[in-house]
């Protein structure tokens, strides 16, 4: 099998590395060679706020500060903490300026509501708490409340007419 001789970049030692691997690892694009996981330098990882703000496009004081970054469904940012855990964006970006979110009562506990209605949003000028209520209240008084659902035949999922059900 061939092989070629590469040097480690921390010990300086030379090697041998298979030239079938050598070309695999130039076609992933690796930069570094080391003869062993020993030489290999642990990679610290980056501080959670400065992750965070890696993925903000920062503005104006009174703009909104867009999530740059993976969203989820419904719009809102998320960012990985600790490992594998998904938080919310604007949820950490409260807890960076204002500390922890307190626990609040009821199943969805202390909620962080959005003054802009823009759910990528992180700007916490544009943040504020409350609890599952005042978020309802905050939703119906601006007019995002779907009031009247469409029902029957007028379902845009319907397969009967009201005359096919008396049958």
């Amino acid at each position: 099998m061939a092989t070629i001789t590469c040097v480690c970049e921390t010990c300086k030692k030379k090697f041998e590395r298979p030239l079938k691997r050598y070309n695999q690892w130039l076609r992933v694009g690796a930069k570094h060679t080391y003869c062993s996981m020993k030489c290999q330098p642990r990679l610290v990882p980056l501080p959670l706020s400065e992750r965070f703000w890696e993925k903000v496009d920062v503005r104006g004081l009174d703009e909104c500060w867009l999530w740059t970054a993976s969203c989820n469904d419904y719009g809102y940012g998320h960012i990985g903490v600790s490992g594998k855990k998904l938080r919310l964006a604007h949820r950490v970006s409260w807890e960076l300026h204002n500390g922890p979110i307190p626990k609040g009562e009821g199943y969805h506990g202390t909620c962080v509501l959005h003054h802009c209605d823009n759910p990528p949003c992180v700007n916490p000028m544009h943040l504020f708490l409350g609890t599952n209520a005042d978020n309802a209240k905050d939703k119906a008084s601006k007019g995002r409340v779907v009031n009247n659902p469409r029902r029957g035949s007028e379902h845009p999922n319907a397969k009967l007419t009201p005359a096919q059900v008396c049958e």
